[in-house]
């Protein structure tokens, strides 16, 4: 059963990358064009990475929808096209 606790913190933790990530210019060198994001399932033995570009990110935080590596699920949410780690 997810641990909407441990679902939550991820969650922080990806909005602490995508606040980080967006503050770079496109421009700057070895700025990448996707980005690791850890999974939301909440699962408590969890340690998937979700790679994404911000666009993508930023799409699913609009559908308020939580970052969830493809073979993982939780409960209210749909998994996304992302490439787990």
């Amino acid at each position: 059963m997810p641990d909407r606790d441990k679902s939550t913190l991820m969650r922080s933790v990806n909005e602490g990358i995508a606040f980080f990530a967006t503050d770079l210019e496109p421009s700057d060198p070895g700025a990448p064009d996707r980005w690791l994001f850890v999974c939301e399932c909440g699962g408590a033995q969890c340690v998937e990475w979700v790679e994404l570009e911000l666009a993508t990110y930023a799409a699913i935080r609009s559908r308020e929808d939580d970052v969830v590596a493809d073979s993982h699920a939780v409960p209210h949410a749909e998994p996304v096209a992302g490439a787990a780690i």
